[in-house]
């Protein structure tokens, strides 16, 4: 099981090639509702406690699991941790040179994750209080060598 953060900022489960994302937290436990419940009408579902160390399937998936899709989100949440270094074509270069070509498909269009690049710097920019261009003129004012 391992937990990644989801396109839109929230938390997803990955668990036994299925993707959740959290519904209702009780007193005691957590409900998590497949990611495809809308796209394939799946009513995969699941509770863990809040230390999400105890899992139990409430109720089963109507599509089959999907291993190279989970390790694409996987990569997608790791390439937005790394959003702030350096330019996106550079970012992405390193990032998916590793990974295979499946799980490269699976992440879409190389010019989408750019700019979903761009757009997570402009967010964090702008939640920092700085923006690009005040930033860059740190940057240029920055000593040399």
């Amino acid at each position: 099981m391992e937990i990644i953060r989801s396109k839109r900022g929230s938390t997803k489960v990955c668990y036994e090639g299925y993707a959740y994302t959290k519904k209702k937290e009780n007193t005691s436990t957590v409900r998590w509702e497949c990611c495809k419940r809308r796209s394939h009408a799946c009513t995969g579902a699941l509770t863990t406690d809040f230390g999400i160390t105890q899992v139990q399937i409430v109720c089963p998936h109507t599509h089959p699991e999907d291993h190279t899709e989970i390790e694409a989100m996987k990569v997608h949440s790791q390439i937005m941790a790394v959003a702030d270094i350096g330019a996106p074509g550079q970012i992405l270069d390193v990032m998916l040179a590793q990974y295979p070509e499946e799980i490269r498909a699976a992440l879409g269009n190389t010019e989408s994750l750019k700019r979903a690049i761009r757009r997570a710097r402009t967010y964090t920019n702008t939640r920092s209080g700085q923006s690009s261009t005040e930033k860059k003129a740190v940057v240029d004012r920055a000593p040399t060598e």
